[in-house]
């Protein structure tokens, strides 16, 4: 992508949640004494939603900065990735209506940057709850190459006309929240995964839905 095209879709997608941000604060300031609890609510609400979506895109615009520029580091460790799921799911819990199942065994051990890999594994989540069905799984299994993780839902799947380009910034389907991600998330847990030196690949789920899976180093 030129510099050009991506700064203009950068511009496009903060315009978008700080247009909706002053236009519900210009409400509440012109007409609060005119609205109801439940309007007044509502508009916080949005705001609030509104606000976390520039946050998530703020923050994967620096993460993307530092990979693309070279100066991103990770910090390998022997890293247990039945905690670092845990506290995945801890830290971005299943949304109203959705569920995770997790069954990653305690015995499995990888080589991993602790915060990078529980990031992967927020951002597979977020996709997850965002694009997918309401039953989610993480599972885990040591293979010959390494422990492979899991994220699957039992949503409609990735259209196949998307595939091709999942994990390029700014690839993005259809949304289950009312707010949009940025679009980046895959990218950026692509570019991850390669600085710990894993990999991950999409695949239809059986009968229906989306498999993220992605391999990593097992630590001895």
């Amino acid at each position: 992508m030129r510099e050009g095209d991506f700064l203009a879709i950068v511009a496009h997608e903060l315009k978008t949640p700080i247009a909706v941000i002053t236009g519900l604060a210009a409400t509440l300031s012109a007409s609060r004494s005119n609205l109801t609890e439940e309007q007044i609510d509502d508009c916080l609400d949005r705001i609030g939603r509104q606000g976390e979506r520039l946050a998530r895109l703020v923050a994967d615009l620096l993460d993307l900065s530092q990979i693309e520029s070279g100066t991103f580091r990770v910090s390998l460790d022997r890293v247990n990735l039945a905690g670092a799921a845990q506290s995945a799911l801890d830290g971005a819990p299943a949304p109203p209506g959705k569920s995770v199942e997790l069954a990653v065994p305690e015995s499995l051990w990888v080589v991993a940057d602790p915060d990078r890999l529980e990031q992967i594994l927020v951002n597979l989540l977020t996709n997850a709850y965002r694009y997918g069905g309401d039953d989610i799984s993480v599972e885990a299994s040591g293979t010959p190459e390494g422990v492979v993780v899991t994220v699957a839902d039992d949503g409609e799947g990735v259209p196949d006309e998307l595939v091709p380009a999942l994990f390029e910034g700014f690839a993005r389907g259809a949304n289950t929240d009312g707010v949009q991600g940025s679009g980046l998330g895959l990218a950026i847990v692509q570019a991850l995964l390669e600085g710990l030196g894993g990999r991950i690949w999409y695949e239809p789920g059986q009968p229906g839905g989306a498999r993220f899976r992605f391999l990593l180093r097992a630590a001895n």
